[in-house]
């Protein structure tokens, strides 16, 4: 669903917002239509945190259980009992952190550490953690903060500068490209 997948976007955005209120990340931002080296990707949320790095993160607002794992498809049993698989989203946050790395080395801003996380935003989704570990950290937004503040390892060392939150953002600005459906096209 485009309209849930939006609002999930949103939920992670208000969240980093307050986030940023309270001091836990510095800047943060999305992407939609991003072209680099001829390929397309977004980036649902990103946060520059001092201490930390970079975290590229990929919203769902899955509903019901989900079931993550290191497989090409996640159960999602809703509460009607019927199961929705949704595909692994940790594929698609490879590709976007990926592309998102290999940008900031082409402008020379490689400079910190990345980190990918998938951040479930739906309030009511329950995880379900079998034996396949995810190729990323999922959380429920709620857990996000804590896991920022006490989870992950921090280092003094890592900061940014103003210059480096509008570097960071410029670069990602060049490479946005308006969205054209040409779907039309294709349909014959």
């Amino acid at each position: 669903h485009e309209d849930a997948g939006a609002y999930g976007e949103t939920l992670l955005l208000n969240e980093l917002e307050r986030l940023k209120s309270g001091g836990v990340i510095g800047e943060y931002g999305s992407t939609h239509n991003m072209v680099f080296n001829n390929r397309n990707f977004e980036l649902d949320g990103y946060a520059m945190v001092p201490g930390l790095g970079i975290i590229v993160m990929e919203a769902k607002f899955y509903s019901g259980k989900i079931y993550p794992g290191n497989m090409p498809h996640w159960d999602n049993i809703k509460t009607d009992g019927t199961n929705a698989p949704k595909k692994n989203p940790c594929v698609q946050l490879e590709r976007s952190t990926n592309l998102f790395t290999e940008l900031l080395e082409s402008k020379g801003l490689f400079r910190w550490p990345v980190y990918s996380m998938v951040i479930m935003s739906h309030p009511g989704i329950q995880m379900v953690w079998g034996d396949s570990e995810p190729q990323y950290t999922v959380l429920g937004i709620n857990m996000l903060e804590d896991f920022i503040r006490h989870d992950m390892q921090q280092d003094a060392s890592i900061a940014f500068s103003n210059r480096d939150y509008a570097e960071i953002r410029d670069a990602l600005q060049v490479h946005y490209r308006e969205y054209v459906d040409r779907s039309a096209e294709y349909a014959n």
